[in-house]
């Protein structure tokens, strides 16, 4: 296994909003009294209102979320999306919208997407010419099926960013009400893990969004582990994205 040191703590990134975790592990102490239990337990109610809040607030602002049927929960930091929308990029963008409001450590995107009235035949013709089009896309031999507007993709691609932009190709179509993602990748001749463990801390390094003070970069046999702790979600969604360099075969975060 190599190992890079971009940083000198070692916490799980899983683990990353190191203070609600603390608080929460007080919870369980059983030396607190009831007192300061139930001085946490109103502390912790005001800032989950204040973070649904804040969310609430930023999707509000995007024109592209109607927030008319959106409901946001905060449960210790955790937020639910739930109710209805438009459409699927409108879901995905609304739980990337929440990821990035401070003190949000994890998103439950429960949103469901309007039924549309597009055939089936419909969408798949439009998502063949999108991935057709794209010149990511257009060398591999990528199968789409539609039923019910819930598109499956299948075949193979070269490497997860790839797999990504086919999946987001498909999501942007008119009327697709959910995405899953079969791609295959054939990731070709192996690389050695201390290339790939250069690439990805050299990424990680130059990358001005991702604080990297208490980040470690693992990688043994194309399989990268990140540790470390980022101070919020987003720069922790950040960090995996940017991990996958060539011969990566998967990102543990």
């Amino acid at each position: 296994m190599k190992r890079a040191h971009l940083g000198i703590a070692h916490i799980r990134l899983a683990l990353a909003t190191t203070a609600c975790d603390r608080e929460a592990a007080q919870l369980h102490d059983p030396q607190i009294d009831e007192a300061s239990t139930a001085a946490f337990s109103h502390d912790s109610v005001l800032a989950d209102a204040a973070i649904a809040g804040a969310v609430e607030r930023q999707l509000q602002r995007d024109a592209a979320i109607d927030t008319g049927e959106l409901e946001v929960q905060s449960q210790r930091g955790i937020i639910h999306l739930v109710g209805t929308v438009d459409n699927l990029l409108a879901k995905e963008r609304a739980g990337r919208i929440a990821g990035l409001v401070k003190g949000v450590r994890a998103v439950s995107n429960r949103l469901d997407v309007a039924v549309s009235t597009r055939p089936d035949d419909a969408i798949e013709d439009d998502i063949i010419v999108a991935l057709t089009m794209d010149p990511v896309t257009e060398g591999f031999e990528i199968d789409v099926t539609v039923r019910d507007q819930e598109v499956v993709l299948t075949g193979t691609v070269q490497s997860q960013p790839e797999k990504a932009i086919a999946g987001r190709l498909a999501a942007r179509v008119v009327g697709v009400r959910a995405v899953d993602n079969q791609l295959r990748i054939d990731f070709g001749a192996p690389r050695d893990d201390a290339e790939i463990i250069a690439d990805v801390s050299e990424r990680l390094r130059w990358d001005s969004l991702i604080d990297t003070a208490a980040l470690d970069v693992d990688v043994e046999d194309g399989q990268v582990t990140l540790s470390g702790s980022v101070p919020t979600l987003a720069q922790k969604n950040r960090a995996w994205a940017a991990a996958w360099v060539n011969g990566v075969r998967g990102v543990d975060a």
